[in-house]
């Protein structure tokens, strides 16, 4: 699988999390993919923007 479809697979699954749970997991795998993964960082932005959204959409509330 290239890195391109690793990433849209990942991305794919964040966004349709129902839970929160999958989405934790969703997001943390994401994270640690942008961390191994620097020349992608333009694609990680998702993760930046995601952090900016109200808690219920883009973040996990404590």
């Amino acid at each position: 699988m290239s890195q391109r479809e690793e990433l849209l697979q990942m991305m794919t699954k964040l966004l349709n999390s129902a839970t929160k749970i999958g989405y934790k997991s969703g997001y943390q795998a994401l994270k640690r993919y942008c961390t191994v993964n620097e020349n992608l960082s333009f694609f990680c932005l998702l993760r930046e923007e995601l952090e900016k959204l109200p808690c219920h959409v883009g973040k996990l509330c404590p």
